[in-house]
């Protein structure tokens, strides 16, 4: 009789597990945390904010990642309050959903993204801006607030009287004399890093007729020495497009377009998700987390200020006949378009 009770519970007993095993989950109950991402520049007349969640499922969480509604809230209800020493001027932008379509592929989605926007031509450096978010009906919430980046004053290329960028003198292919560029400013305030670049555009023109526009971007290293000046020397700018751009028997010739001066400063809050966010050199390969988003349950993310200027400048004269002629560049076929001499060897046919 015992051993027939003993099999009868063996028997309940897989039975029992055996009924659960599909619904057993190892991630228990799973509360939603929002992500916030947005950063402020008055420079700018668009501005974007990112708000998805974290997400987790049974499975294999790389393939979550590419199904875009894992990392939405089914309802966002945000807006952006403007703050004049603590009080509301009275001025808010509600956020709109917008589809972007260039999002690069990776380990999440892409390449569709939406963003949350809004519209202001007339952010003032001078006030505080306060991001708030309510999400699934008020199941969620979360809200920051930046600072923007004020007082910067500019000279050198950003006057308007300054009417083209000059990298080599008359006789630099012989003397090797360049002049340095400097994109300078003064002042500032909630400025943790600066970083400057060149973007040199041109155009291709192959020996089939057509034609590329291309871009090669010259960096400068990030600076936390707000005293320190970028310097950009001439030698080095031809240097740069010898060493970034290769011949080409298909190519009829080159033939420069602008230059664009960008530079770009980031305050304390993105300073510290950037050095964070580096690799991480411990064994334990464990890192601390940033984040200045705030909500009673938690949340993650970053909502701050960078400022951009950018400046679009030709090359001088004499920068255009070192490019299609000088010691560095003389073999990559540009050529220039000026109306004047036409019987210069470096004018394009």
């Amino acid at each position: 009789m015992l051993k027939k009770y003993a099999c009868l519970f063996t028997l309940i007993v897989l039975i029992t597990f055996t009924s659960c095993e599909k619904d057993f989950s190892l991630n228990g109950d799973y509360k939603r945390t929002p992500v916030i991402f947005g950063l402020l520049d008055q420079s700018d007349s668009i501005h974007m904010i990112r708000i998805t969640r974290t997400f987790l499922g049974d499975g294999d969480n790389n393939l979550y990642a590419k199904i875009e509604d894992s990392s939405y809230f089914d309802q966002v209800d945000a807006k952006i309050i403007e703050f004049n020493n603590g009080d509301s001027t009275g001025r808010f932008w509600q956020l709109q959903d917008t589809l972007i379509t260039n999002k690069e592929t990776g380990t999440f989605y892409g390449s569709n993204q939406k963003m949350y926007t809004f519209f202001a031509n007339d952010l003032n450096e001078d006030y505080e801006y306060k991001f708030e978010g309510i999400f699934d009906e008020g199941k969620y919430e979360a809200n920051a607030e930046t600072e923007l980046i004020s007082g910067v004053s500019y000279t050198g290329p950003w006057q308007v009287f300054y009417p083209d960028l000059n990298f080599a003198n008359a006789s630099s292919s012989t003397s090797n004399t360049y002049p340095v560029f400097r994109p300078t400013m003064s002042g500032g305030e909630n400025i943790s890093l600066r970083k400057a670049k060149l973007e040199i555009n041109y155009m291709v023109i192959y020996n089939d007729g057509s034609t590329a526009l291309k871009q090669i971007v010259w960096s400068k290293a990030n600076e936390d020495n707000l005293n320190v000046q970028f310097a950009f020397p001439g030698e080095e700018f031809f240097q740069f497009i010898k060493n970034n751009i290769d011949t080409d028997a298909n190519v009829a010739n080159r033939r420069m377009i602008n230059v664009t001066a960008v530079t770009i400063m980031i305050d304390e809050n993105t300073k510290k998700y950037m050095d964070i966010s580096q690799p991480t050199s411990s064994i334990s390969q464990s890192k601390p987390q940033f984040t200045n988003v705030n909500s009673k349950d938690g949340a993650l993310g970053l909502f701050s200020a960078r400022h951009i200027i950018k400046k679009t400048l030709p090359l001088n004269t004499n920068s255009i006949k070192e490019l299609c002629t000088g010691q560095y560049t003389g073999n990559l076929s540009f050529c220039s378009t000026l109306p004047v001499h036409n019987d210069e060897l470096w004018y394009c046919p």
